[in-house]
Parts: C-alpha cells; structure tokens; sequence
C-alpha cells in the first residue's frame, strides 16, 4: 500500500496498492506502508470553547483522522487536548480545531510538539 502525499499540504492526494501508482503531481511524495513521521501534540484552545460541544467536535475530528489522544476542559475556561499519530495528519487536525465548530469562537491556540510515545489507544473525552 502506498499513499502519495502533498509535503506542502500534507494532504493525502492518492492511494494506491501493488507495484502500479496513480499519476503523481510535482512535489508529491509517496510513503510506503502509508507511514508518515509520528509526532504528540499539546495544545490549550482559548475562547469561546466550553458548552458549545467544543470537546465532542475535537473528538470527532480525531477519529476523522485515526488520531489517538484526550481532550477537556480546563477550570479556567479552555480546552486541553493531547493528539498522536502521523505529523501531517496532526497539522490538518490543528487547522480544523482552530476554526472549531460553528458555535465555537476560538481566539487563540497554544501548541507544543513533542516526541510521539503511543501512550493512547482511541482518543477520549476526559472530565
């Protein structure tokens, strides 16, 4: 199994299996085994992002995306989550929770990249 992959966008542009590759455009990469490089992100969402299903958004995303990871509120106000799984698809997860769902007004976003450890298995809401 092979996945061509943007590196500029880290989007995924095309599957393919066996020895035959679909058409790649200019700064295409292909991966074999579909593996990107695995990486951990924190991150602290700020704004209007509690009692709008801010939580079960991320969650949703994160199964979206095969990530593994928590997210929840925080007593001051924002939203804590921690996501594992293959940098590009972390960094399409990000952009996504920035903009948050369409009650959700997101102001400001902290993110700390950390070395992937695989510590999660699914990815929960935590209380």
């Amino acid at each position: 199994m092979y996945i061509i992959c943007n590196p500029k966008t880290s989007k995924i542009v095309a599957l393919a299996s066996g020895v035959v590759l679909v058409y790649l455009s200019p700064g295409d990469v292909p991966f074999r085994g579909g593996v990107m490089a695995k990486k951990r992100v924190y991150a602290v969402v700020d704004g209007i992002v509690q009692g709008v299903g801010f939580r079960f958004f991320v969650q949703d995303l994160a199964y979206r995306y095969g990530l593994s990871g928590y997210v929840r509120n925080r007593p001051d106000g924002k939203v804590e989550l921690e996501a594992e799984g293959d940098e590009g698809l972390l960094t399409e997860f990000l952009k996504e929770v920035r903009v948050g769902p369409r009650m959700a007004h997101v102001t400001g976003m902290e993110v700390v990249w950390k070395p992937y450890e695989g510590k999660y298995s699914g990815f929960r809401i935590r209380f």
